[in-house]
């Protein structure tokens, strides 16, 4: 009896999937979705540094701009964002799009817009290496 208990148990069909999710109640999947949106995770952060000459031809190069930086991180979207519809949208209360570059004078307006998704409740900022010795080496150029 006991053999055949551990056969039926092999034969049972093994699925990676839990298929019974979009049959729960509304409620439930949204409180499920809540939860796994403060998942606490590492958002590294550098920065990268561009010619604005770099821009496409299309576009004037903004007077005054020689080189901009902008923020990059290595850290992926959260994967929240791209299950499904039902999940994005509970992830977007909570997740927002940061760390624009914004540069105003009298003379243009600049703007990078933001690509970096953060929970600011849940999410740790780590500042990667190469950003502080980029940021050592602008000092440098600013006192020497």
């Amino acid at each position: 009896m006991v053999a055949s208990v551990g056969a039926s148990q092999l034969n049972a069909p093994t699925s990676k999937e839990f298929t019974c999710f979009p049959k729960l109640p509304i409620e439930l999947r949204r409180e499920i979705w809540m939860w796994a949106c403060f998942h606490t995770r590492d958002v590294h952060l550098g920065t990268m540094c561009r010619s604005a000459r770099s821009l496409p031809a299309s576009l004037p190069v903004p007077i005054g701009i020689d080189t901009y930086r902008y923020y990059i991180s290595r850290t992926p979207c959260p994967s929240i964002l791209r299950t499904n519809q039902e999940s994005r949208a509970e992830g977007l209360r909570w997740y927002a799009l940061d760390f624009e570059v914004r540069i105003e004078t009298d003379l243009y307006n600049f703007l990078v817009f933001p690509r970096i998704y953060v929970n600011w409740a849940a999410d740790r900022i780590c500042i990667d290496d190469d950003w502080v010795l980029d940021g050592i080496r602008d000092l440098e150029n600013i006192f020497v």
